[in-house]
């Protein structure tokens, strides 16, 4: 009984600590190394999904050597497959539940608290993950977590298997917890790859076609700096006022849109939505949060009359009738 338990605590142990030690010293190295790519030769998609793909297998890999040693060090090991196994189970599952809990209630808006809750689930994790989160690399983070704890079962599987101290299935509670961490591993697959898909299609369409011009490598930061009203934001002005104006905030139509097309209905709201503009310039400093957050992603009125939450979810909140107009592609 004290094996199993000193098992179960080194293991979990392991995974929630030595693994996010050693991923956070790997991303030190891989900013490092950084600095000497030749970032011209790539376009920003291509330069994330190349990011995506090694955070993705770099922390497989890690999590797979420091699994590996782990098993072949640790000496005598719980008989029961439940008690060998569940510790591998256990970090997958909190992690995986966390990544569809935000991806379900942040609803692509990167600056929910839910995010917050996220980073801080895990202290050790918490100076990689504001790495990544000030980088604006939000979905990095649960691929790489997620990534970790994988690596580390199967490296465990792997040295068990090739040191012929697999427990064989032969017992129905075997069976059912290798069904059980099957349908989790495939759990880990499904969530990554639904947070990644715009990353993963921009960055292999970029890849394919070459650099775009249309300005959609945008982050939310940049939005927030040539959001309309702000100073010096860069934004297209007219030689002359123009004929249509807005001066009540309640009638002011609510536009949202892709990145690419933020710095067009940006300066469109510019220079129709003069009510918009006082009441920011009389406002912007109650609130620094609201202030910061205003014409891209604040949620307070009429800060949010203009926001730019991406193509996918524009399309969402003009169906539910959260917005009134949007500039995006047309659906593929």
């Amino acid at each position: 009984m004290k094996s199993n338990k000193w098992y179960i605590i080194t293991s979990l142990l392991t995974q929630m600590v030595v693994i996010p030690i050693l991923l956070t010293l790997g991303l030190f190295l891989i900013l490092n190394i950084e600095g000497s790519i030749p970032k011209s030769r790539f376009g920003e998609d291509t330069l994330r999904f190349i990011y995506w793909v090694i955070v993705a297998l770099g922390s497989l890999l890690v999590g797979g050597i420091v699994g590996f040693s782990y098993s072949e060090r640790i000496g005598n090991k719980p008989d029961s497959a439940g008690a060998r196994y569940l510790p591998l189970v256990l970090p997958i599952l909190y992690a995986l539940v966390w990544a569809i809990l935000v991806m379900i209630f942040a609803k692509g808006n990167y600056n929910s608290a839910w995010w917050g809750w996220y980073l801080f689930k895990n202290p050790v994790f918490v100076v990689f993950g504001m790495i990544l989160f000030f980088g604006g690399n939000y979905v990095a983070f649960i691929v790489a977590e997620l990534m970790g704890y994988v690596g580390f079962a199967v490296g465990i599987l792997l040295e068990e298997l090739s040191s012929h101290t697999f427990i064989p299935s032969k017992a129905s509670k075997t069976g059912a917890l290798r069904a059980g961490l099957l349908i989790l591993l495939v759990g880990v697959i499904i969530v990554p790859g639904i947070a990644a898909k715009d990353i993963v299609r921009d960055g292999l369409t970029e890849i394919r076609y070459g650099k775009s011009t249309l300005g959609n490598d945008l982050t939310e930061f940049d939005l927030m700096k040539i959001a309309p009203f702000k100073e010096k934001n860069g934004l297209a002005r007219l030689d002359k006022i123009a004929s249509l104006q807005f001066a009540e905030l309640e009638t002011m139509p609510r536009l949202d849109g892709a990145t690419a097309a933020y710095p067009v209905y940006g300066a469109f709201v510019e220079a129709v939505y003069k009510g918009l503009g006082e009441y920011y310039e009389a406002n912007k400093q109650s609130s620094d949060k609201d202030s910061y957050l205003a014409f891209v992603a604040s949620e307070k009125f009429p800060l949010n009359i203009v926001q730019c939450s991406k193509t996918d979810r524009a399309y969402k909140r003009l169906i539910q009738g959260e917005t009134d107009i949007i500039f995006v592609a047309e659906p593929s």
